[in-house]
């Protein structure tokens, strides 16, 4: 069994330990680390949570703290500043060797001045530290980063296979001059800190990349997907990417099919982890502004409209809209399909996202994969059957008009949004010849 203590301490004028400790916990539990991930107020505190494991047989053991660290004149000693006290690194070990007692053990330290703790340490067997600094050194948050430099290396090293902590140090060493990071190991064995089966981290897409960067820039982002396109690859890297990069201020909303107003709303404040009762919009958005005044930033990432009863899809893409346009510390991604479409680019002047959200941001999953079947197609054509003449006349062409995400054209949006029409440069054409081959069969043109 690996377990993992990922834990942080007093936050004073630092913004991101939360995001250190999820993006943390995050790829430890991809390498099958049991992760507890949690602020740390006391020795007291770390001891009650280890008792929990006296029972269980734990083969190597990672503490993981980012936070506050200082140099103690009068006791010389290095301390971690926790919320209600200070704890030396010797208590830290003292709890580990009385509750665990692991074959590996492994003390990661992002502090200032963490490599400090040299004479506290109590060497045993097949032991490992990793200090983020040198004992005059302090350890820097990076604004860009929305981490600690040693915490996002940290993840970034073992994305890219570092498999002990020694090339990990170097890793994070290679990457930052501001600091400089100090492994220590006694014995031979060392701990691995990533798993075999789990294949190094591949480099993001570019079109995955650049949303990223818009996201930052712009605050807010429709990304838009014909139906039957497969987008499930570059919509997990997505959401993992912003989770990783806003930690708890991440919140997924998946609009609810609710016709009821009380259910819908209270659904997205559950979305958003609020826990007072929501019973109408206004209600979450008073929730929400509290946190946008208190919050650094916050990730709202919108999906599922689709399902969503329009008069309740507009009114809150109307507030959010209203909020973005209030505060700077508000991002916001939308995904979705032809009911997002109508929210952004139905009426340029009346649609509740369209001068909030410009045409630099709106963007398209690329088109790669598309799960479309024949009885998909042929289904599509019966469902329009009403307007064969005209259909027969658009499978005549080779261009069916210059492109636009949203038509004038009722049908032409419906093939459009249906993925029987693509983008081709600047024209709308049909998706293959085998489709249009189809719908002539099907239409009797």
């Amino acid at each position: 069994m690996r377990v993992a203590f990922v834990c942080s301490g007093r936050a004073d004028n630092l913004k991101y330990l939360d995001n250190n400790r999820n993006m943390i916990d995050t790829v430890l539990s991809e390498h099958g680390w049991e992760v507890i991930n949690t602020p740390l107020d006391s020795i007291a505190n770390l001891n009650l949570t280890l008792q929990k494991y006296l029972k269980n047989s734990i083969d190597e053991f990672l503490f993981f703290y980012t936070g506050h660290g200082s140099f103690s004149n009068l006791q010389r000693v290095f301390q971690l500043e926790v919320e209600s006290a200070t704890i030396k690194i010797n208590d830290i070990q003292e709890a580990i060797f009385t509750h665990i007692n692991p074959k590996k053990q492994a003390v990661i330290i992002d502090a200032c001045y963490s490599s400090g703790s040299l004479d506290d340490l109590i060497p045993q067997k097949n032991s490992e530290f990793l200090f983020s600094s040198q004992a005059r050194e302090e350890s820097y948050e990076n604004s860009d980063l929305r981490a600690s430099i040693f915490s996002h290396y940290f993840v970034e090293a073992i994305g890219q296979n570092k498999m002990v902590l020694s090339d990990i140090g170097q890793y994070i060493a290679s990457k930052n001059s501001r600091q400089t990071p100090l492994w220590l190991g006694v014995g031979n064995n060392a701990m691995e800190i990533t798993n075999h089966k789990v294949k190094p981290k591949q480099i993001e897409h570019p079109f995955v990349i650049n949303l990223l960067e818009k996201i930052e820039n712009e605050k807010a982002m429709v990304l838009f997907y014909q139906e039957f396109t497969n987008i499930d690859d570059y919509y997990q890297a997505i959401k993992k990417s912003l989770k990783i990069k806003f930690g708890q201020k991440f919140y997924k909303i998946a609009i609810p099919s609710y016709k009821d107003q009380e259910r819908y709303f209270a659904s997205i404040a559950k979305s958003c982890g609020i826990k007072e009762e929501v019973k109408e919009l206004q209600d979450w958005k008073d929730k929400i502004e509290t946190r946008l005044k208190n919050s650094e930033d916050i990730m709202l990432f919108v999906t599922n409209l689709e399902e969503g009863e329009n008069r309740y899809n507009i009114t809150f893409s109307t507030t959010l809209g209203n909020l973005h346009d209030k505060y700077s510390n508000l991002f916001i991604l939308f995904v979705g399909r032809k009911k997002l479409a109508s929210l952004v680019l139905q009426n340029e002047k009346y649609s509740p996202l369209a001068s909030r959200i410009h045409h630099r941001n709106r963007l398209f999953f690329p088109n790669e994969k598309i799960e479309m079947e024949e009885e998909d197609i042929v289904q599509e054509f019966e469902n329009i059957f009403s307007q064969k003449s005209y259909l027969c006349e658009l499978l005549k062409k080779e261009k069916i008009k210059r492109f636009s995400a949203w038509s004038g054209d009722r049908l032409i949006n419906h093939l459009f949004w249906k993925n029987l029409l693509v983008r081709d440069g600047k024209y709308l054409v049909w998706r293959s010849e085998e489709i249009k081959s189809l719908g002539r069969e099907i239409l009797g043109c």
